[in-house]
């Protein structure tokens, strides 16, 4: 008799999209540790984050009243909510991009790819607003600069691992945008004979 032919479907994981979640989770990890401490900059007299003020003690370079920060700045907290909206999508990112590297619906798949991919791009964006805004506002208050030892200011690490996380968070965007169109769901052919058959249900 003549040969059948069975169509087999074959899932495939691209590395790259594999990447694109490291990245993802790399930045949400570098969030929480960049989003938390008080120390985004420091002057001679305090040293300060997102959501707390520490300032010495009558010139006591030990001893440090922490506090939120009194008075509230406008432009502060809106860093502070540009960072955790950043956090928070990036996770959602994280979770989408796992979501469709297991499932096995080619159409939903890239269904949360791109809406993935849409979360960590306006995550790079909220983030990259957040770490222009904070210096550029902290050197145009002239209070700050002049009454809490502005002139003599830097940026430390939590700042930093910020950018960092941008820079993943971005990476990972990218990737899922280059790998957006690769299709995952192969088929392949395979010819069977009418004596293997017979042979297989001997």
């Amino acid at each position: 008799m003549a040969p059948t032919a069975s169509i087999k479907t074959v899932l495939k994981v691209r590395p790259l999209k594999v990447v694109a979640l490291m990245c993802a989770l790399i930045s949400v990890l570098l969030l929480i540790i960049a989003i938390s401490p008080t120390y985004w900059l420091v002057t001679s007299t305090l040293h300060e984050g997102l959501f707390e003020r520490c300032v010495h003690k009558h010139n006591n370079t030990t001893e440090m009243n922490c506090g939120t920060i009194d008075p509230p700045q406008p432009w502060t907290q809106a860093c502070a909510a540009l960072a955790i909206i950043t956090l928070i999508v990036a996770v959602f990112g994280v979770v989408l991009t796992g979501v469709g590297l297991t499932n096995k619906h080619s159409n939903r798949k890239f269904t949360f790819y791109f809406i993935a991919m849409c979360l960590m791009a306006f995550g790079v964006l909220m983030l990259l607003i957040a770490l222009i805004v904070y210096p550029i506002m902290f050197w145009q208050t002239s209070a700050t600069k002049r009454n809490q030892g502005g002139d003599e200011w830097s940026f430390e690490w939590p700042y930093g691992i910020a950018w960092g996380a941008l820079v993943f968070l971005f990476g990972g965007a990218i990737l899922l945008f280059i790998e957006r169109n690769t299709d995952e769901i192969d088929y392949e052919e395979k010819t069977v004979y009418e004596n293997q058959a017979q042979d297989t249900e001997a």
